[in-house]
């Protein structure tokens, strides 16, 4: 395993540091000031905004020796001599990820006491709701079809 390495020339440990430091800069954004705004004041009144948080990724690595005819060629002289004629290396590796905030409260302290207020998106609602409808459009057709065969 080790001589696989050394022919892959890559430093796990460095690739699993750069992995790490990417995940924790995308779930970065789940702290508790991404979620909460800063206090506005005005006047006797303190107004908080809450906010829905989605944070999500995913990374992918993977690395293979093999023995076979090369297909890019002879390797460059500076390969280790040690390294049989026919012996290909490769790696390669991926990720991605999404953040998604939006607010979902307003939270007022005054002198009546604490008031929340929830902010309803629209926009959402409407497209769950004309998602909702064509699956059961879709699933209609499919019934009625089936009733045909």
């Amino acid at each position: 395993m080790s001589d696989d390495r050394d022919l892959l020339e890559i430093d796990f440990n460095a690739v699993d540091a750069k992995s790490l430091d990417a995940v924790a800069k995308l779930f970065e954004t789940a702290r508790a000031a991404a979620v909460f705004s800063p206090p506005v004041r005005a006047g006797e009144y303190t107004v908080v905004t809450a906010s829905e948080v989605l944070a999500s990724g995913g990374a992918g690595f993977g690395g293979g020796v093999g023995k076979g005819p090369s297909r890019r060629g002879p390797r460059p002289e500076a390969a280790d001599a040690a390294v049989e004629p026919g012996t290909n290396a490769g790696v390669g590796g991926g990720g991605g990820g999404f953040t998604l905030a939006r607010p979902v409260a307003a939270i007022s302290v005054g002198p009546d006491g604490v008031r929340i207020q929830s902010i309803v998106d629209t926009t959402k609602i409407a497209i769950a709701a004309l998602t909702t409808v064509g699956a059961m459009a879709l699933m209609l057709a499919r019934l009625v079809r089936a009733g045909r065969e």
